[in-house]
């Protein structure tokens, strides 16, 4: 047990592959008519904030525990601290599996404990470090603090459909995140392992892309939450998201994707960056032309970017972290494969219409469902064991 509270990444990184599978079989279950949800939120809400708020934010959370101290030159959290956040994110899936009787306001708090004790956290190593550069990340945990709360606050009866409200920020959150973090890491990974080759690395970030994707791409999001459904407001709000998703493709294209084909655990991360620029194209698409729904558009910024990317560097950190190669077995491998393709099955499987456009939704989710039960099997000793 000492092992598993080692290192931040450890226990929450087993629980975001676990919690990638049993939340989305119950989901499955309840479409195709054969069970019920728990919880207090509607069965739509409850399944988009198990993903975010308990699947989404245990493999934040893992990333960000391992990180922030190297960040920040402060000593890790271990031991009985670890232990304590664990519990935190046990207890808040716990009330929202059906509350144990308790009302709706402990159900909130349970929920919530975790990422405001991580905001806590984040922020005191972040301020007391001088490391301004992370205070963003900081920001966004906060943030989607209080997106969980715009959840619950349509269950307490605070504000009428602020769940979709809600939902909506905390998967903008995660896509800032992508497009911040990502645009730190992926080319630096890419531009090692083209010099560990011998080739030149020829990697480049643009400032002027880098700002200009940014810039659009939180606009994009303040837009989609603000304006009204229908009318010139929705249409520029569109034509923005569109905008974003071509300039975080443009940010692309000088990553020499196409020299790292044969490396797995490094494409998998340029194809969660991928991933954020289609949901954005696709978004705009959506608001501009109808041709794709809304909600097909957000799966493919949740089940396509969100669990492309958590995938991706919960395989990468795991490996780096207890001294192992960096090369994905090829369970692992088949693992990508069944995210991403059951992601692709979720977006434009609905496009289909009739009977193919149900079988494409629960084909698509068991697959992504498969991808993260093989990831939870092969780093379970991972996880788990020392070095």
């Amino acid at each position: 047990m000492s092992t598993f509270f080692s290192a931040g990444f450890r226990p929450f990184f087993l629980l975001a592959g676990l919690y990638g599978t049993f939340p989305l079989l119950i989901w499955i279950a309840a479409y195709a008519g054969q069970a019920s949800v728990p919880g207090p939120m509607s069965p739509l809400a409850w399944h988009g904030h198990e993903m975010v708020f308990g699947f989404g934010v245990a493999g934040m959370t893992g990333f960000l525990l391992t990180a922030v101290p190297s960040w920040t030159g402060s000593a890790p959290v271990k031991g009985l601290p670890l232990a304590g956040l664990a519990f935190l994110w046990v207890l808040g899936r716990a009330a929202m599996w059906g509350g144990w009787g308790l009302g709706p306001w402990i159900v909130a708090l349970a929920d919530m404990a975790l990422l405001m004790a991580l905001s806590l956290f984040l922020g005191a190593r972040v301020l007391a470090a001088g490391n301004f550069r992370n205070v963003p990340l900081v920001a966004l945990v906060i943030t989607l603090l209080l997106a969980n709360g715009l959840m619950h606050g349509e269950t307490l009866g605070l504000g009428a459909n602020s769940a979709a409200t809600g939902l909506r920020l905390g998967v903008y959150v995660f896509c800032l995140l992508i497009a911040l973090i990502g645009g730190r890491v992926i080319p630096a990974f890419t531009a090692n392992v083209l010099k560990a080759r011998g080739e030149p690395a020829q990697v480049v970030t643009l400032p002027i892309t880098e700002k200009a994707a940014l810039a659009a791409l939180a606009a994009a999001i303040v837009l989609d939450l603000t304006v009204a459904d229908g009318g010139a407001s929705r249409t520029l709000a569109g034509g923005v998201a569109l905008i974003a998703g071509l300039l975080l493709l443009a940010r692309m294209r000088l990553w020499r994707t196409a020299k790292i084909l044969n490396e797995p655990i490094l494409w998998i991360l340029h194809l969660g960056h991928l991933w954020l620029a289609l949901g954005f194209i696709l978004k705009g698409l959506a608001d501009l032309t109808g041709l794709i729904a809304p909600g097909d558009a957000i799966h493919g910024l949740s089940a396509g970017a969100m669990g492309t990317m958590i995938l991706a560097m919960m395989t990468r950190a795991a490996l780096g972290h207890t001294g192992r190669p960096m090369k994905a077995p090829p369970a692992i491998v088949a693992a990508y494969v069944l995210v991403v393709g059951g992601a692709l099955l979720r977006v434009f499987g609905p496009s289909l219409g009739g009977d193919l456009e149900s079988a494409t939704i629960i084909t698509g989710g068991l697959m992504w469902v498969g991808g993260f039960a093989i990831y939870s099997v092969i780093f379970w000793p991972i996880l788990t064991r020392p070095r």
